[in-house]
């Protein structure tokens, strides 16, 4: 199943200006699983594809070679174990990787 990359540009808008609409708890564990779930609800069985493809992206544009979840990478490389940069770079790559891979959805 394919989708409107418009519609997820408007949930990561929701959950960078807004995120206590759409999360029981802003943090990054509660932003990552949102965005696991968001996937899965939209996908079924898809969104294991979807993660593997935007952590696959992640380390080529980082210029890494890691076998780490988007999840675990951005946390670990990006942000230096800081959840709350986590959180914002996370929404940025996000948004990122739609814009560049629009064929995937």
């Amino acid at each position: 199943m394919s989708f409107n990359p418009v519609e997820i540009e408007k949930m990561l808008e929701l959950l960078e200006k807004r995120p206590g609409m759409l999360l029981t708890e802003v943090n990054y564990q509660s932003l990552c699983s949102f965005i696991d779930g968001y996937f899965y609800a939209l996908t079924g069985i898809n969104s294991v594809l979807y993660n593997i493809q935007f952590s696959e992206w992640l380390a080529k544009k980082d210029g890494r070679t890691s076998s780490l979840v988007w999840s675990a990478y951005i946390l670990q490389f990006l942000a230096g174990e800081d959840e709350e940069l986590a959180y914002t770079i996370a929404i940025g790559k996000w948004r990122e990787f739609v814009r560049d891979e629009k064929g995937l959805f």
